[in-house]
């Protein structure tokens, strides 16, 4: 998103729930394409809710504080000609992570117990054919 050097207020139509993290990408941080990703925190609105500049408006909407000047400090080449900044920046629900690793533990354990499951049914085929050459 392109912004003025002036801090601004970024709104988001969600419900308001502190697990909502807002970070800014730096790719000269890592050398990689990826880069690293550094919480929107720095230069939070005094008197805000916390450190975070995340805090609520409109009583459910949630809110951030950004000041361009501190983000850019992570992305120095982020100025246009014009004086305006590119910002790249993420919006996650912390939480949702957890919801991850219960889904892959899910994962992992319906597999494990389908590979019980069908470890049983050979072993039990093979007892049956062994029963029917014997007899």
């Amino acid at each position: 998103m392109s912004v003025s050097a002036d801090p601004f207020i970024l709104v988001q139509s969600q419900l308001f729930d502190a697990g909502w993290r807002l970070a800014v990408e730096s790719e000269e941080a890592s050398g990689g394409p990826e880069g690293v990703i550094h919480p929107v925190g720095i230069g939070a609105k005094s008197g805000g809710e916390g450190e975070s500049g995340h805090f609520q408006v409109d009583g459910w909407l949630n809110a951030w504080y950004v000041d361009p000047e501190q983000v850019t400090a992570y992305d120095p080449d982020g100025e246009n000609a014009d004086g305006t900044l590119d910002l790249k920046l993420e919006l996650e629900f912390h939480p949702q992570r957890q919801a991850r690793w219960g889904s892959m533990l899910t994962l992992v354990t319906f597999m494990g117990v389908l590979c019980v499951a069908l470890v049983g049914l050979f072993i039990k085929g093979r007892a049956r054919l062994k029963k029917r050459h014997t007899a």
